[in-house]
Order: structure tokens, then sequence, then C-alpha cells
């Protein structure tokens, strides 16, 4: 029979194994929350040493390092020491000091008592855990950077556009041959293609970064239903095909969601269906039964898909077939931006699908009904096209969306002047009296947010009552940015790339404010 110390031998030198071999170390703290122990591989595996530990408590091992103090939620540890909980995975920053770096340790401990059921302390493991760290913050470094880059190419890409469909939608109210017509429209179709992919990388970028979040409003399902009707089945008839929206009982009813997303999640679908259909027909059918998910299928007799592409084109930048995409086109975003939709919103997309013979999809949505009215946007009247006697102040340093502005306003009778910056914007509020300013963001020597701020400036100085609306006309057009332009004390924003009736809509709101 083994004796009691030598079994305590055993027990020790089994600790010790297992410590040597571990990338993490064992901890004692006494009653006064000091560390009373350290494993000997420590400094193996960390950059600390047992003389940072021995004798101190977690504070006096910080210092009073402010940085320290703001990285980890020291109340909540403290809470849990105090009521003798245990805790896990704690991590906090123990600053280098002496030329040594920062290290970020992640810990987990419990209490344990003496032999009379007295507190003794903490016990734990700890770990360095500064690489694992600093590559979080890289990879966030590398998302903002990412974010970044899609806005500005957002605003890049949208500058020109604007030039490009503004131009376009003008020149076809002056031509009256069929075939030059048909060519202006080839152009306008295309800008509004370039358009898309832009919305998709951008929708797709806030998916990723989790900064797109769904509404919860009731809305109408067969409403939802109608304007997409409208918009592919002129793309069906273009090449041919049948196009056919099947609704069920309850798709009038309201039904609490975010209706713009399932509008998208269909849009695409509807896309891609006819996008890969060469012959035969689409139907979209839709089920929406009381207390039920509602459920949506999509059928085409198009080109098909393998098991192994329909995996595939739920994958980012991926389309099921190098080929489609020379022959098709597109950003193999459309399926991942709705799979990725269908699952924020708790829904599932099922699809089968069978090379040469079509595809099924079907997309189950719990959205559940509602008896709370919906708040229907009055429908948006076509503005009128006549602004004589309003004076219009247009500051942009682009010389086509000068050009392109000037065309628009010059049609609709209204009276402008055109500046290239903020500071020349600035200067003619100051010299004359405007109804409506459109002001650009992106400017030299001064941009749009400064020039808005001292054109307030000098109206609140001359203390008349009295502010010219202000319009942000900008291509940057993400919605954190325009929320940026709203709490800057612009009146109203227009995204580029705009129409003619979206510039008519926004003169006719900001005009009429202007007269009441």
């Amino acid at each position: 029979m083994r004796s009691p110390t030598s079994e305590r031998d055993d027990a020790r030198r089994r600790f010790l194994d297992v410590t040597n071999v571990s990338d993490v170390w064992y901890w004692e703290q006494d009653k006064d929350l000091r560390f009373t122990y350290t494993s000997d591989n420590l400094e193996k595996t960390s950059h600390l040493t047992p003389a940072m530990l021995t004798g101190k408590t977690r504070a006096e091992i910080l210092g009073g390092d402010g940085a320290a103090e703001e990285a980890a939620d020291w109340d909540e540890l403290e809470r849990k020491i105090a009521a003798r909980e245990p805790f896990r995975d704690f991590t906090y920053l123990v600053p280098g000091g002496d030329g040594q770096r920062d290290t970020w340790i992640r810990t987990s401990g419990a209490p344990f008592y003496d032999r009379d059921g007295q507190f003794a302390g903490y016990r734990g493991i700890g770990a360095d855990v500064t690489e694992l760290v600093e590559a979080m913050k890289r990879a966030q470094a590398a998302n903002r950077s990412k974010s970044q880059f899609l806005a500005n190419m957002s605003h890049e890409i949208r500058t020109p556009l604007n030039g490009v469909l503004g131009m376009a939608e003008l020149l076809e109210s002056h031509i009256e041959d069929p075939e030059k017509f048909r060519m202006i429209q080839t152009i306008r179709r295309s800008g509004e293609s370039l358009l898309n992919i832009i919305n998709d990388l951008l929708d797709m970028s806030k998916i990723e970064a989790g900064r797109m979040e769904l509404e919860n409003a009731p809305f109408r399902i067969d409403e939802i239903l109608r304007r997409l009707e409208d918009v592919h089945q002129l793309r069906a008839e273009e090449k041919g095909l049948s196009f056919e929206v099947m609704l069920g009982s309850g798709c009038a009813q309201p039904r609490m969601g975010d209706g713009h997303r399932v509008q998208q999640i269909l849009h695409n679908l509807l896309s891609n269906a006819i996008k890969f259909t060469e012959t035969g027909d689409v139907v979209l059918t839709v089920l929406a039964r009381k207390d039920q998910p509602v459920k949506i299928t999509i059928e085409d007799t198009g080109i098909g898909m393998t098991p192994e592409q329909i995996e595939q084109v739920f994958e980012d930048f991926v389309q099921a077939d190098s080929s489609i995409s020379r022959r098709f086109g597109g950003t193999g975003l459309g399926m991942p931006i709705v799979r990725k939709m269908v699952t924020m919103m708790d829904g599932q997309i099922d699809v089968d699908s069978t090379p040469g013979e079509g595809t099924h999809i079907t997309v189950t949505l719990p959205l559940p009904m509602t008896a709370n009215q919906i708040n229907e946007p009055r429908q948006k009247a076509s503005a009128p096209q006549s602004f004589e006697g309003h004076s219009i102040l247009v500051a942009d340093d682009n010389q086509t969306n000068r050009d392109l502005m000037a065309a628009m306003l010059q049609a609709m009778g209204a009276d402008y002047k055109l500046v290239n910056d903020g500071v020349e914007a600035v200067q003619a509020a100051r010299d004359g009296k405007f109804d409506l300013i459109l002001m650009d963001i992106s400017m030299p020597r001064k941009d749009g947010m400064a020039a808005l701020a001292e054109i307030r400036a000098e109206e609140n100085a001359a203390n008349s009552g009295e502010q010219v609306p202000i319009v942000a006309v900008t291509a940057h057009a993400m919605a954190h940015q325009i929320a940026d332009y709203v709490v800057a004390g612009f009146d109203s924003h227009l995204s580029k790339p705009f129409s003619r009736e979206d510039l008519a809509q926004i003169l006719s709101v900001m005009l009429q404010s202007e007269k009441e």
C-alpha cells in the first residue's frame, strides 16, 4: 500500500509534467489576492517573469496604467471575486515597462478554501494571447481599410456615372430617330448595371462588417410583388420568356419585417432566374398563410446547376462555372447577399437544380402577420418641371456635373449660378440671394461640410432669422455618410447619380418648404 506522501509526490510530478508541455501556466493568489505561485513555464510561454507577479495584486502589476485599466472590464471581474465566483477568459493588458513590450493575458480562475471552509484565495490558469490580440487588431484595421476603400470607390465611380446617366437621360428627350434612341437607352442600362454592381459591393461590405441592420415595420408582400413584376416583366419580354407571378392567400395582410430587404432578396433571385434562362418561363409563387412563415418559390427553365455548383453559388465573388461569368457577366455577389440576408432574417433557402433543365429555389421567411397599420408613403407624384423665378446656387468641382446640373436646371426654367468649390460657394452666398444651394461634398480648398458651416455661421451672425436651404449633392452616398450630412445641418441630400426627376423632386420639396 502506497503512503500518502508517495501519492502526493506522484500527483506533483504529473502536475509538473503537464505544466512543462502546456501553453498555459498555473497561478495562485492568497486571500488578499496577491500572487503566491506561478508555474515554472511562465517565462517560456510569455514575456512575464515570476518577479513581475509574485507578491503583487493585479492592480499593482498594472501600476495605474490608464490604457491597461480601460482595456478590460475590471468592474465585472471585481464583482465576481467579491461574490467568490469563478471567472473565465478574462483578458487584460500588462504594461511592459523598461523597454519591454506590452503583454495581453487571458486568465480563468476559481476560489479555493482552507480545511475550515475559510476563503483562502484564487487559483487558475493564464495564457499569453498578445499575438492573437495583435492579429485581431490587424484584421480590424484591414477591415476598416477595406470599408474606406469601398466608400472611396463608390464615390469615384458614382461621380462619372452621374454624368453618363444624366446626359443620356437629357439626350433621350432630343432624339427622334428610333435607332439612336435605342443606343441612348443602351448607355443608360449599362450605367445602371454598373450602379447595381457598386450597390452589391457596398451591401456585402456592410454585411461582413456587421453594420447592416434590419428594420421591423409592417409591409405588404403583394405590393412588393407588384413592383417587382413591373420591373422584371419587361426584362423577360425582351428575352422572349414567359414570366408569371402567382399570389396565394394572405399576401395582402401586413407582415412585420424589413420589406426593403425582402424586395432585394426577391429582386436578386428573379434577376438570376431571367439572366440564366434563354427559353421557357420563370414563375414566382408566394404562399403567405396565417400563422405560418412566408414561402417563396422561384422556378425557371434555365441552364441549371450541379450539386457542386449549387454549393459554389453561395460563395462570395464565385459563380457556378467560370464560363458563366464570361457568358452572362456579373460579380457573383447576388446569391451570397441573398443567403446572408435570409440568414439575418432567421429564414431558410433551398436550391434544387438539374443541369440543362432549370432551377427551383425555395425561400422561407418568418414574417409574422400584424394588425398594425402601414404608414404608407404618399405616392410620389410627378414633380413640377418648371421652376421659373427661383435662383439656385450649384457648387461642384466636377465640370461634367456642373454641365449636367446646368442643363437640367435650364430645362426646368430656373435661374442658376455655378461655382467650383466651397470657397466660391461661401462668397456667392455672401454676395447674392439664393432660394436654394446644391452643394457637393468633396471639393478642393473648402469641402461642402466646411462651406455649410461657414454659411450658417454668417446667417446666424446676421440675426435675420433666415436660412437658405442647402442640399448635399454627393457621390458619398453610404447610409452613415448621409446621416453625417443631416447631423451637420444639411436640409436634405441628393445622391449621385441622379435623374432629372430626382432633381425636380428635391427642388419641389425644398422650394415649397422655403415658401412655407
